[in-house]
Order: C-alpha cells, then sequence, then structure tokens
C-alpha cells in the first residue's frame, strides 16, 4: 500500500484539460482551465488522496485536474467536478476528505 502525504503548498493544476462527457457531471467542456503555480518549486509534488473523482465517481488519471483543500490534494475527472465539489457545503467536503483519507476508492 503506497503511503500518501498531504501537499505542503499549493499545487500545480493540470492545464488544458477539456475533457468531454468524461462524467454526468460534465455538460460541456470547460474554455478556460485554471492553473495554480507552485510559490517554491523545490517542494516535492504529492498524490492525491482519492483514486475515484468524489463527484463523477470516474477513475482518476495521472492528467487529471488537481485542487487542493484543506491542505491535501483532491483529483477530479474533469474541472466541472472540481467545481461541483467547492459548491458542497464543507460539513459534506470534510466528511467526505476524512473518508478518503481512510480509503482512496472511497465513493460517497
Amino acid at each position: 500500500m503506497q503511503m500518501r502525504t498531504p501537499l505542503l503548498m499549493a499545487t500545480l493544476a493540470l492545464a488544458g484539460t477539456a475533457l468531454t462527457g468524461c462524467c454526468s457531471q460534465c455538460q460541456e467542456p470547460e474554455s478556460d482551465t485554471a492553473t495554480t503555480v507552485m510559490a517554491d518549486t523545490t517542494i516535492e509534488e504529492s498524490a492525491a488522496i482519492n483514486n475515484i473523482c468524489p463527484v463523477g465517481r470516474e477513475a482518476i488519471t495521472a492528467e487529471s485536474p488537481t485542487t487542493t483543500y484543506k491542505g491535501l490534494k483532491v483529483a477530479f475527472c474533469c474541472d466541472s467536478c472540481s467545481t461541483a465539489f467547492m459548491e458542497w457545503d464543507e460539513s459534506a467536503r470534510d466528511r467526505w476528505l476524512v473518508a478518503a483519507q481512510r480509503n482512496p476508492d472511497y465513493v460517497p
């Protein structure tokens, strides 16, 4: 079992990912993708805490977009799911975060 460590600082989000119909949450590909640049490039990128998208329930790939939530890297099957996840109320996001840390294949 691979140990997963939390991301210590901002993460480099994957830019240019425009997936069409990757999950039930996607309506159409987004034209612009936000990119977060790491402030300190000497910090090692960590793996996402999850293997399954919490919103679209699709498998995560190496090219999956990510965001940092409460210091942990969370991966999504598409950018639309990242936006939808942040629209969940904080308690729902926190419950998912705890469950995903225990089981990276957790699906809400």
